[in-house]
């Protein structure tokens, strides 16, 4: 025997709608954690890439083996070159996706156009399909990229890599270069590239991948000349050991100044080197005459007008007009 209580419709009624309101509630809040800790993940998914000097286009069958992270696949392996094939299927891959009103993919394609014009002043990069090919309009001309010189060649396949590789890790962002994380390692940033282009390679780098660390070697003087101090670090070889130096000034130095002190190689060859020094050594003893015949030896040597003749010739005029004036007082 039992004592109880009857139980009441209205007492059930709360019962049951208590227990959906608890279970709603509690799946709603889990629901959001999930939600958040996934957003989080998806929208940080830095890179770790390594460009050697190596880098150029390789146009051979993609590889069969699907990974599961591709912007990771390969990014340390020092003689990964970019898969022109594979970049093809994915640049066909996105533009269905585009096709389908699908940002992922609309997003990448986006930023490559704009990260290829802005580094080659080039325009209209697409695939013909059934040739597989991947084409760019180049000074009114469409051209094959396996065309463009090594230069444009080495620079496309790294910033096409790095592009598809933030887009493959950040399928959500709307600006995959601009937002995209990554740590990006260059060995010989300056391969193969025209001395113009040395000097606008750091800035073009850091512009559109304003969130990437660049990491890179250089022996161009043209290239130091436009990082700040803070950002650069010079590797001396001392006997079988590497000395690293910090750089204590660097941006806008003048490039044979570089060579001379922060590089220590010759800005010119030596024989015209010791000639300019025995100019500036007959200046300062008044061998005005005997300067004179080396700057004209230096002119003939040099086939034409050198900064440091011209300067060396005015610097003999002055000093005759001074002589000379000084001779016209004594009379």
């Amino acid at each position: 025997y039992r004592d109880y209580k009857p139980v009441t419709k209205h007492q059930k009624w709360q019962v049951k709608h208590t227990y959906r309101w608890l279970f709603y509630s509690v799946t709603n809040s889990i629901n959001q954690i999930i939600a958040e800790e996934f957003l989080k993940i998806r929208s940080y998914n830095p890179l770790v890439i390594y460009f050697s000097p190596h880098r150029s286009i390789l146009n051979s069958k993609p590889r069969l083996k699907k990974e599961l992270f591709p912007a990771h696949t390969e990014a340390l392996n020092p003689t990964t070159q970019l898969n022109l094939q594979e970049f093809i299927d994915w640049w066909l891959a996105c533009e269905k996706l585009a096709q389908e009103g699908l940002i992922s993919g609309q997003s990448s394609l986006k930023t490559l156009e704009d990260v290829v014009s802005q580094f080659l002043g080039c325009s209209n990069l697409h695939v013909n399909e059934r040739k597989k090919t991947l084409l760019i309009e180049k000074s009114g001309a469409t051209l094959d990229v396996k065309q463009l010189s090594d230069g444009e060649r080495g620079v496309l396949a790294l910033v096409l890599d790095l592009t598809r590789r933030l887009a493959q890790a950040n399928p959500y962002l709307e600006n995959p270069a601009r937002d995209g994380k990554a740590i990006v390692l260059i060995d010989e940033l300056d391969l193969h590239l025209h001395p113009k282009w040395q000097r606008t390679i750091v800035g073009q780098l850091t512009r559109a991948f304003p969130n990437c660390q660049f990491i890179a070697t250089t022996h161009s003087p043209q290239i130091i000349s436009e990082v700040q101090p803070e950002g650069l670090t010079f590797l001396v070889r001392e006997g079988d050991q590497v000395v690293v130096e910090p750089a204590t000034q660097a941006y806008g130095l003048d490039t044979n100044w570089i060579l001379d002190h922060l590089m220590g190689v010759r800005s010119r060859p030596k024989p015209v080197k010791e000639l300019i020094d025995q100019v500036e050594d007959l200046l300062q003893e008044g061998e005005l005459e005997s300067a004179r015949k080396i700057l004209e030896q230096l002119r003939q040597i040099l086939h034409g007008v050198d900064g440091d003749v011209i300067r060396l010739e005015a610097s003999v005029d002055t000093l005759e007009a001074l002589r000379d004036e000084v001779d016209s007082e004594e009379e």
